[in-house]
């Protein structure tokens, strides 16, 4: 009775063996980037993109597209927005987790933020 267990054990052992290599390799490449964060103090301007996407300027030459959770389309460009990041300020690029953004208007509304994207300026 032992010979199958010890035939079975033998076979998921060769093919954790020669699978191996094949998911390694797809670990191996390129190394990521990190994320760019900025903080929520250094946020300079912002723009309606979308029904549910803001752009915000940060300092003098970088933009982040936050995608919000529910439609933006009433926004006002006369309003005031206000973003809060969780204790720290830190926003970056990823998910959006623990960041929302909210109108300072009569109404104050509030979005989660779903995910961040920084905006690449086209090359000219």
């Amino acid at each position: 009775m032992k010979r199958p267990i010890q035939s079975y054990v033998l076979a998921v052992g060769l093919g954790v063996l020669f699978a191996a290599p094949v998911s390694a390799a797809e670990f191996t490449d390129a190394p990521k980037k990190s994320p760019e964060c900025f903080y929520t103090s250094s946020i300079n301007g912002w723009n309606y993109v979308g029904d549910n996407t803001v752009r915000v300027s940060v300092g003098a030459s970088r933009s982040f597209d936050l995608k919000l959770m529910g439609y933006a389309h009433d926004l006002d460009f006369k309003e005031t927005l206000g973003v809060k990041a969780g204790p720290s300020g830190w926003i970056c690029e990823g998910n959006g987790l623990g960041v929302e953004v909210f109108s300072r208007g009569p109404l104050n509304y509030r979005w989660p933020v779903t995910s961040i994207t920084r905006v690449q300026k086209p090359h000219k």
